[in-house]
């Protein structure tokens, strides 16, 4: 292949990707709000696309930080995207990668070789997202690969309850090292939604699968500290703890949680102004991030995942207690990307909550631009759509 014909190959690619950003921009629904918020977060979006996602294979990346595509962030980007092109193949090239026991890839090395898997929250993410595209664009995963999946989740329960191996990569909170199996509520509530998917996929699931596993998320809840604790051995708050209740309510219109655990919870995370520290011990102060020792991978308190603030997390979890009736969810919501627009409309993988930190309020320059904070879009519109809903 000559140079010209290289160089040309690569100008219509830019230009494809280009066109992706504007049509994005024309189309996707309008963000009521704040006007000067709402104009940023649109931006911002189009920042990121453009920065981050490739025609052709069809692939988002985490980050200009990440040279690998992940499953969860294509999970999240492809819900606020709304291409069936690019929801469709994405998914199908990871399904196509799953291993004989049922376990998708957690990332690619590049896109799309040397698939990488761990035990985490890939396979019920997997059958989220093949539900959801089967309910926007009529299509299906084939139907043994499903069913494969399904058994992988199912064989790592006990009594409807997901356990999480000893060790990292349990889920997105990969950094920390857990001691010993237990079971996570970011995981298990996205398991509890990804068992009622299976269901409306037609898949075979054990009996009392779906209400064993929606219960094993409300056991979660601790009455005496009055939230969800991050795992069944770690008595931490945890801002991606509403996740699968977000997910649940809207995509399956039904809670699996009450009122007042939703709320409960969040009242009780550790806040860093407009958002939350992620994962928190009790009895943590505003200069001791989340309370965990500094290390290499999890990070000094109040940064990374030791205690920093995740818009995508942040935003879930005002999401899930705005559709349980907590009245200025919107409000608090369009507070917390004020903090994450605060010197330029522009999507951070987490801000730093320790003023005794560089970059507080903020993170350093190259994890700047990450994708799977589109999906505010996604909840910003279901609590408008919640607040415009008549009384029952």
């Amino acid at each position: 292949m000559s140079f010209f014909e290289v160089y040309v190959r690569f100008a219509l690619r830019a230009l494809l990707s280009a066109l992706v950003v504007v049509l994005f921009l024309l189309l996707a629904p309008p963000i009521v709000g704040a006007p000067t918020i709402a104009f940023e977060l649109r931006l911002a979006v189009a920042a990121t696309l453009k920065r981050n996602m490739a025609r052709w294979p069809p692939v988002i990346y985490p980050s200009p930080a990440y040279g690998a595509p992940y499953l969860r962030d294509s999970f999240w980007t492809a819900q606020a995207l709304g291409s069936k092109r690019f929801s469709v193949q994405v998914l199908a090239t990871f399904a196509a990668a799953a291993r004989p026991d049922g376990d998708p890839p957690t990332y690619f090395l590049n896109a799309y070789h040397g698939a990488q898997y761990h035990e985490d929250e890939s396979a019920a993410l997997l059958l989220i997202w093949a539900w959801r595209n089967h309910v926007l664009y009529g299509t299906n995963l084939p139907r043994p690969l499903e069913q494969r999946v399904l058994r992988y989740l199912v064989h790592h329960t006990r009594q409807g309850f997901l356990i999480t191996p000893v060790g990292r990569y349990g889920s997105w909170w990969d950094a920390y090292r857990l001691p010993a199996p237990a079971t996570l509520a970011y995981d298990q509530g996205l398991y509890a939604v990804a068992m009622r998917c299976a269901k409306l996929l037609g898949l075979t699931l054990p009996r009392h699968a779906i209400a064993r596993a929606e219960a094993a998320y409300r056991a979660l809840y601790n009455p005496r500290l009055g939230y969800l604790t991050v795992s069944t051995r770690l008595q931490a708050s945890d801002a991606s703890a509403l996740t699968g209740e977000f997910l649940s309510l809207w995509l399956l219109k039904r809670p699996i949680l009450s009122d007042h655990i939703v709320l409960s919870t969040l009242h009780h995370l550790t806040r860093c102004g407009a958002g939350f520290r992620v994962v928190a011990l009790p009895h943590v102060d505003r200069y001791h991030g989340a309370g965990f020792p500094p290390s290499s991978s999890l990070g000094v308190p109040g940064d990374y995942q030791n205690g920093a603030s995740w818009l995508l997390f942040d935003a879930l979890s005002l999401g899930a207690a705005g559709l349980h009736g907590l009245p200025n969810a919107r409000a608090l919501l369009q507070a917390r990307l004020a903090v994450e627009f605060r010197t330029r409309p522009v999507l951070h993988e987490y801000i730093r909550t320790n003023p005794r930190l560089p970059y507080y309020l903020a993170e350093p320059p190259y994890r700047d631009v990450f994708s799977w904070d589109i999906f505010v879009l996604v909840i910003d519109r279901a609590l408008r759509e919640h607040m415009r809903a008549p009384a029952v």
